[in-house]
């Protein structure tokens, strides 16, 4: 009997098998959506810029003098998505004046738009005198905030390069 235990333990021990698995991996992805230019802006009638136009990341700033009906200034906001992966608009956060003489419209974007890698696109802003306005002069400040995600069905394709690794040990 003890002869059978231990033949029986030592053909356990021959059909017994161990497999682990060791893995590295390193995948580099780049998220690069941005402003890049505002342009200075073009008047309409006597409207003047305030100031220049700036930005941040995601986040233009213009601000206007009106002084009667038919003054504008219109401006334009130029996108860019330099990142490795697209990008959709997914909300515009806008701050309008709280002068009631004044109008600011957006045109040249649609939410839920997608912004593929490498591709730039420019947003209409006009800041304008309200026609309905029984008033004098005015000031039109704005600022507008686009929030963008990864873009739906988008994905993450890094740029190749050598700095890739994938090592796997089985044993």
């Amino acid at each position: 009997m003890l002869v059978l235990l231990l033949l029986i333990t030592g053909g356990y021990a021959a059909f017994q098998s161990r497999l682990t698995i060791n893995g590295t991996s390193k995948i580099t992805s780049n998220w690069d959506v941005r402003i890049t230019n505002v342009t200075a802006g073009t008047p309409t009638g006597s409207a003047e810029n305030v100031a220049t136009p700036t930005w941040t990341d995601l986040t233009a700033y213009m601000e206007a003098n009106l002084y009667e009906k038919g003054d504008a200034m219109e401006y334009d906001v130029t996108i860019s998505n330099r990142g490795t992966f697209d990008a959709k608009l997914d909300d515009i956060i806008t701050t309008p004046s709280s002068n009631e003489a004044v109008i600011i419209t957006y045109t040249g974007y649609v939410k839920g738009e997608t912004l593929a890698k490498g591709a730039d696109k420019v947003i209409h802003v006009k800041i304008a005198y309200n026609p309905d306005y029984e008033g004098g002069d005015a000031t039109g400040t704005s600022s507008v905030e686009f929030e963008y995600v990864q873009g739906e069905g988008s994905n993450i394709e890094p740029t190749p390069t050598p700095q890739y690794l994938l090592t796997y040990n089985c044993t």
